[in-house]
């Protein structure tokens, strides 16, 4: 068990199991008015990268730019926890703000009592899930205002109310609180910032830990949604989509940039769900791009409406030109009635199109989910999405990674409102028996367990058809030579193709080989093929299991016993004429029996075929 210490100087304060610590000295020895804070429990031994939850520091960019100085912190409850003390015992906060979500009420709950009992300092929360939260919250938690939506104006009048004793809760839009009676009140909505220019951009001064990894940083270039689909929380409550001005985006795009050790591999994500929403702007933030490409080195990444991309197929010549490296595409499922349940306002067609035309135009990656117990789910929808999901996989070569989801019943959401008409049952409302691991839905068909099984095993499916795609050669050569160099798995292969190559270790090892120069193609041979010195690529101690006469399995292959023996003696060490001389000794090649047997030179190339023998350079 970790100590965990109460010296907030400069020696170490341990972070628990988080593997990570910090000195008091690390967070800013200054006065902030207030800090903001994302916490979540550290659940599966995973924990969110918190790089793209971009809300905590661009309210603190509001507030020190409005006279109020403000920081945020993302990490575990754990690590809250520790800097709520930290900062409360030094007297170096006013007020704290918890950024809420789905995943993380419960935890907002307990540091909010935790904070409130132990320092009485205010606390006040905002975020997705604050727009569900209301009395009982309160009550339970002690928090002293939930801010709704939009929070940048909201967050002024709270600090001048609590710092300054300026104006009254009563006053102050887009708030729900108890008042000094413990009455409940929620006031009328506050409207939102149509000026999305006047919003500053993050700094340094921003993190209440100064930041040591630059290499990643991620963009919001508008807000709201005109789209309503039916599970989302963006479309329950859309507004008015707003964009950013693009030479503000581009010049917070180079700032970041320079920020940036030009020796990392940097990455810009834009994490708009409307980037793709308005043609010409996009046209004119790649043009952007393009330049910035000119003089630094970058990847990036972009999500994208499939209907939007299959309405104007340009945009995915200008992402692509643009050097646009991966792109999120809004799948959800792969049948007309469950993407019009959805409110998609697009077909299995259209993201069969998308999907090819991405491919060709050269966009490295694509990456979607299929959600799994929504909307009219059944065991017929369940094998269609099986289907579609094969079906996209192969058309996209290597493009696209497909993800499975059970549906999360977001609250607010048209499908979580009325899930009885969208045949379904919401099993745990309130997310208290899963981390994003476990179904909370179910119907008449499948209990929650039962759509456990169908996450399972689409999973399993899809992984089976892309180990397929790579043993059959149903990938592109020159997507393999981005996916495997010589130091390994480079950063244009998603982590769904990573696992597929892990489970099929020939085919990386082979290609691996190749990249270091150290076997080259039957194709590639120079010299006789006799004199060539065939060379096995995966060991046979790991993968071949012998199951008796003319059975041997490699790696799902099942070899006769003189394959097996040419295996066995590709080793580099001899050629490919000795090898077929002993083979031959031992198996003639006619044994009389009027089945004459494949050559061995035959041999070696299926073996090669099959991605278990390439040939040594010499």
């Amino acid at each position: 068990m970790q100590k965990e210490t109460a010296d907030f100087g400069n020696d170490p304060v341990c972070l628990g199991d988080s593997g990570n610590r910090f000195s008091g000295a690390m967070v800013r020895d200054m006065m902030r008015d207030i800090v903001f804070l994302n916490v979540h429990r550290k659940y599966l031994d995973y924990i969110p990268s918190y790089g793209g939850f971009l809300g905590i520091y661009i309210l603190s960019a509001w507030v020190n730019a409005n006279g109020y100085t403000g920081q945020g912190f993302a990490g575990t409850l754990h690590q809250g926890r520790i800097i709520a003390d930290n900062l409360c015992l030094r007297k170096q906060v006013e007020i704290l703000g918890l950024y809420c979500d789905y995943a993380n009420v419960t935890e907002n709950i307990w540091l909010t009592r935790y904070v409130k009992e132990r320092y009485g300092i205010p606390v006040i929360l905002g975020g997705p899930q604050a727009t569900s939260l209301g009395e009982d919250f309160l009550r339970q938690s002690g928090c002293d205002a939930i801010a709704f939506y939009e929070g940048e104006l909201t967050v002024m009048e709270l600090l001048n109310y609590f710092l300054d004793g300026a104006g009254s809760l009563a006053d102050i839009r887009g708030i729900a609180y108890l008042d000094e009676h413990g009455v409940f009140h929620k006031n009328p909505l506050r409207g939102v910032i149509h000026n999305l220019d006047a919003i500053p951009f993050i700094d340094e001064d921003c993190y209440l830990i100064p930041r040591q990894d630059w290499s990643e940083i991620s963009i919001i270039t508008g807000r709201g949604c005109p789209f309503r689909c039916a599970f989302c929380h963006e479309g329950a409550g859309a507004k008015a989509v707003r964009y950013r001005s693009v030479d503000n985006v581009l010049q917070e795009i180079e700032l970041c940039l320079k920020k940036m050790p030009p020796e990392q591999k940097r990455r810009i994500l834009f994490t708009d769900d409307t980037f793709t929403l308005k043609p010409d702007r996009v046209k004119e933030i790649c043009a952007g791009l393009k330049e910035l490409r000119k003089t630094y080195s970058f990847f990036w990444f972009c999500e994208a409406h499939a209907g939007m991309l299959r309405r104007c197929p340009e945009m995915i010549r200008d992402l692509a030109e643009a050097g646009c490296s991966r792109i999120q595409l809004g799948i959800e499922a792969g049948t007309a009635d469950v993407l019009k349940a959805y409110r998609k306002n697009i077909t299995p067609d259209d993201i069969r199109e998308v999907v090819a035309r991405c491919r060709d135009a050269g966009i490295p990656q694509l990456f979607g989910n299929i959600i799994v117990g929504g909307a009219l789910f059944s065991g017929e929808v369940f094998e269609e999405d099986l289907k579609f999901g094969e079906e996209i996989l192969i058309l996209g070569q290597g493009v696209l990674e497909l993800g499975v989801v059970s549906y999360w019943p977001l609250p607010e959401t048209e499908l979580t409102r009325n899930a009885a008409s969208y045949g379904i049952r919401i099993a745990d409302p309130d997310f208290i028996t899963t981390v994003d691991d476990f179904p909370q839905t179910e119907n008449a068909e499948f209990d929650v367990w039962g759509i456990n099984a169908c996450v399972q095993r689409m999973r399993r499916k899809f992984n089976e058809v892309m180990v397929n795609m790579l043993r059959n050669r149903m990938i592109p050569e020159e997507r393999m030579w981005q996916w495997i160099d010589s130091c390994g798995f480079t950063d244009l292969v998603s982590g769904y193709w990573q696992e597929a190559l892990k489970a099929a270790p020939e085919v990386y090892a082979w290609y691996h080989l190749r990249a270091d120069n150290e076997v080259i193609t039957s194709d590639e041979l120079s010299e006789p093929f006799e004199s060539s010195r065939p060379i096995r690529v995966i060991g046979l101690n790991s993968y071949a299991e012998y199951q008796g006469p003319d059975r041997t399995m490699v790696l799902g292959h099942e070899l006769t016993d003189r394959e097996r023996d040419t295996l066995v003696l590709c080793t580099g060490r001899i050629t490919a004429g000795e090898i077929a001389a002993e083979v031959n000794r031992r198996y003639p090649e006619d044994p009389g029996d009027g089945k004459p047997r494949p050559s061995v030179r035959e041999i070696i190339l299926k073996l090669e075929k099959l991605f278990l023998v390439a040939f040594a350079r010499e």
